[in-house]
């Protein structure tokens, strides 16, 4: 016996049916594309009236008793059909023979991990990182195969102060590490630190919490120098377990560039050098 369908099923039956993705139909109806994400991925038991509203708002044909009761078509038969919903092609339109490949995403088994850019990162340090907040960010879906348990997030980096591992515009996958766990953060590794006084900051850490009741926050640009930040000082710790870049250096290419200019510089000092050997004759 199958299970009774939630109103959840359904309106990830009405975006198939619509022939959009998750990202267009939201933005048909008004709402962050991480809602629906969330709704037809069971993660959220109920869509809210608002988000039924707006669906109703946006989709005039749709069948109400189908929607909440699972009674009946998708669609009223006695409306007339929206074109930009099925995308008919009109009369005597002509009907293109190009072929489009549309590529259906399977998002269920995946997790939907909150972006949380420059912007946002200022509105999280206000107290504003609530469920609904979360929900209003634009979202990245991952397979599960990538995570460890847990809640993740991404942030954009911001600075020079980890570069050249980590460079401006940046984004970085991080993990929630809970404040019992704090004790065994690993030397060294990078890690997201939120305090009220520094911000978000991203650094790699020496542990001294077990002997001096304090992190050592370490930037890879050696510009920038170590600071310390006392257990009651820290909000929040995040491990960082992916970066994702649009930063490609030719790191060979760099070595080469600097290869030839120690051999110019070498050959000019041995044509100094014979010079001056030549005069002295």
């Amino acid at each position: 016996m199958q299970p009774e369908k939630l109103v959840n099923d359904r309106i990830g039956e009405l975006i198939e049916a619509s022939g959009k993705n998750v990202g267009a139909f939201s933005s048909q109806i008004g709402v962050a594309p991480t809602v629906l994400y969330n709704i037809i991925s069971g993660r959220r038991s109920k869509p809210s009236f608002e988000l039924l509203e707006k669906i109703i708002d946006a989709v005039p044909n749709l069948n109400l008793s189908w929607l909440i009761q699972g009674k009946g078509e998708m669609y009223q038969t006695n409306v007339s059909i929206d074109r930009e919903l099925v995308s008919l092609p009109r009369i005597n339109e002509r009907v293109s023979t190009e072929r489009i490949l549309v590529a259906t995403q399977d998002v269920h088994g995946n997790s939907t991990i909150p972006m949380i850019n420059r912007r946002a990162a200022a509105n999280y340090l206000s107290g504003f990182q609530t469920q609904e907040y979360f929900e209003e960010l634009d979202p990245v879906i991952l397979p599960n195969y990538m995570l460890k348990p847990g809640q993740h997030f991404l942030l954009q980096v911001t600075g020079d102060s980890m570069e050249t591992t980590f460079h401006d515009g940046d984004w970085v996958l991080c993990r929630y590490i809970d404040r019992a766990d704090w004790i065994n953060l690993q030397d060294f590794d990078c890690y997201v630190l939120v305090s009220q006084d520094r911000g978000m900051q991203l650094k790699r850490v020496k542990n001294r919490l077990k002997q001096y009741g304090f992190i050592r926050c370490r930037s890879d640009n050696r510009a920038h120098t170590p600071f310390n930040l006392n257990y009651d000082e820290i909000i929040e710790i995040w491990h960082v377990e992916w970066k994702l870049s649009a930063y490609f250096p030719n790191l060979n290419e760099d070595l080469y560039k600097k290869m030839s200019f120690l051999e110019e510089e070498l050959q000019d000092l041995k044509d100094t050098f014979n010079s001056f050997k030549n005069t002295r004759r």
